[in-house]
């Protein structure tokens, strides 16, 4: 569990986008069906602990995506899991919605994400709970923070950031060096 919980999926899913723009053009790039087991050390234990190891693996993925730039789309959302079961398929436990009925992992994709931007996005990440300390400069970063850069405004339409009321129940702050919020 620990390799998958601080493993960096950009330099492969890197890899895999640029094929795109080679042989696609300059298309957008969605990634589907990317996931994490929920099963790590046995469903009992899994749960036991939250899924943690399986949410840090979701982070990792996420943040890897934001890095890129690039759209996802997690796989799956199987209302009908078991624990012995699965998905029902060939008894692998992706679902984010476990046998409960509840969501697992939550905390990992539930992000702030923007909509629409009037200008070039640069740069977008959000820095969950989950995210540990870049080993490049060896302090910990805030938690639940989201950053979001982008180039000159190219447009009067407002830039809109979708900010979820789970990772914010108690609200949040807006700091921007251009514009008004």
């Amino acid at each position: 569990p620990e390799e998958w919980t601080y493993r960096d999926f950009a330099t492969k899913l890197e890899v895999v986008a640029s094929d795109a723009s080679e042989y696609l053009g300059n298309v957008p790039v969605v990634f589907g069906e990317f996931g994490t087991y929920f099963n790590y050390g046995g469903a009992a234990a899994s749960k036991a602990a939250n899924y943690l190891v399986s949410t840090r693996i979701l982070d990792r993925y996420y943040e890897a995506f934001e890095s890129l730039g690039l759209g996802r789309m997690v796989w799956c959302f199987s209302p009908e899991n078991t624990a012995a079961d699965g998905e029902g398929w060939n008894k692998e436990d992706f679902s984010i919605v476990g046998p409960d009925g509840q969501p697992r992992g939550w905390t990992a994709y539930v992000r702030p994400y923007v909509r629409a931007a009037s200008g070039t996005p640069l740069h977008s990440h959000f820095y969950s709970q989950h995210h540990f300390t870049d080993p490049d400069k060896g302090e910990p970063v805030p938690e639940r923070e989201f950053v979001f850069e982008m180039e000159s405004k190219e447009s009067a339409a407002p830039t809109e950031i979708f900010v979820p009321l789970r990772q914010y129940p108690d609200g949040f702050y807006a700091w921007i060096t251009d514009g008004a919020a």
